[in-house]
């Protein structure tokens, strides 16, 4: 799948609110697809703050590295809704 998609992912999640569970394990992500998927996470972002109910996030075996973990921290600050995040190497 790569970065590029992971752009269209992010405007998945910021405008379908019933999305629950996301895995995108194994599909190439880098630390710029990983900031795609991290920025709607972010409880800030957007308009419908209070629709958004995802709860599980799986990126296993992707190449996130130390620049896609700071984008996740810093979007799941104050995120309440993600119960259970993996990015297992």
């Amino acid at each position: 799948m790569g970065d590029v998609a992971c752009e269209r992912i992010g405007f998945l999640l910021r405008e379908n609110s019933s999305v629950s569970i996301l895995s995108l394990c194994e599909n190439h992500i880098k630390s710029v697809g990983c900031g795609f998927i991290a920025r709607p996470l972010d409880r800030g972002y957007g308009t419908d703050k209070l629709k958004r109910r995802l709860t599980h996030l799986f990126l296993n075996r992707n190449h996130i590295g130390p620049v896609g973990a700071k984008s996740l921290s810093l979007a799941l600050v104050h995120n309440r809704t993600l119960e259970a995040l993996e990015v297992r190497g």
